[in-house]
């Protein structure tokens, strides 16, 4: 099965995580396509059609970004402003129908915050619901999250490096569905 791996994180080469992930992404070729945002437009002029014959060309879908402020990155949401349309993603639009799509997130915070009786008060499953809406609306399926917490405290290369492990193992279950 194909998969897309949408990157949309500001500044990579200072996101230790997401930048390791990129990497061991980019090691198996094989199993994933890699595609950059950040990198693909750095002026956020998105070409529309490119990504759309992206998205066609693959069955499953994973968005990895950083943690922001209980969302993602602001090119992402610009992205699916321009890239699902009318037409396209929905109202009369199917190219998304029973495609598979997932997420992993690096979250600065500890596990222990993304609780209810946490600082923040929601799980990271919860702050997910409107991307898992969105894959609703887009008739797709949604598979599930890989998380990394506390990244702002991380500075054992090894934690990173589990962790891209495991993200390459959920990526090789992902892919069953």
């Amino acid at each position: 099965m194909s998969t897309l791996v949408i990157i949309a994180h500001p500044d990579i080469q200072e996101g230790d995580v997401n930048q390791v992930w990129k990497q061991k992404l980019e090691e198996h070729p094989d199993l994933v396509t890699v595609h950059d945002l950040y990198q693909a437009y750095p002026n956020g002029e998105i070409d529309v059609a490119h990504e759309q014959s992206l998205l066609e060309a693959h069955d499953h879908i994973i968005f990895q970004y950083p943690m922001f402020w209980m969302s993602y990155p602001p090119l992402l949401q610009h992205w699916f402003d321009e890239v699902y349309t009318h037409g396209f993603a929905f109202d009369g639009g199917d190219a998304l129908k029973g495609k598979h799509f997932a997420l992993a997130i690096s979250c600065g915070q500890s596990e222990e915050n993304y609780k209810e009786n946490g600082p923040i008060g929601y799980t990271i499953d919860e702050i997910c619901h409107p991307l898992k809406g969105v894959v609703n609306l887009v008739g797709g399926h949604f598979f599930g999250i890989h998380a990394i917490y506390q990244t702002d405290d991380i500075n054992h290369v090894a934690t990173i490096t589990e962790n891209a492990d495991q993200y390459i193992a959920f990526i090789e279950q992902f892919q069953k569905q």
